[in-house]
């Protein structure tokens, strides 16, 4: 009963973590990176991709699901101006 305590409160604390990094990475660089990108649609798209990838992967590395670390990705990216250039393709 003890062990299954503290992975529960470890999954809590990583989660937090989670949520506290791509919370300051999307206030403070993702917006930064995407202006760098804005003149380019492709270049856009392909960030876009590339970001939900790689906070898929580390969901997936800090013990959650890839579709957890997929829907924080696509959450940070809305939070952006570049939402709508984001959601619409083509």
């Amino acid at each position: 009963m003890r062990d299954h305590r503290a992975n529960s409160c470890n999954i809590r604390v990583k989660g937090v973590v989670f949520l506290v990094v791509v919370g300051l990475l999307t206030r403070y660089v993702l917006s930064r990176l995407l202006n760098s990108f804005s003149h380019s649609r492709e270049l856009l798209v392909l960030f876009g991709i590339v970001w939900a990838v790689a906070l898929a992967a580390l969901g997936d590395m800090l013990g959650f699901s890839k579709e957890v670390g997929a829907f924080v990705a696509g959450v940070s990216l809305a939070s952006t101006p570049y939402r709508d250039a984001l959601g619409r393709v083509w």
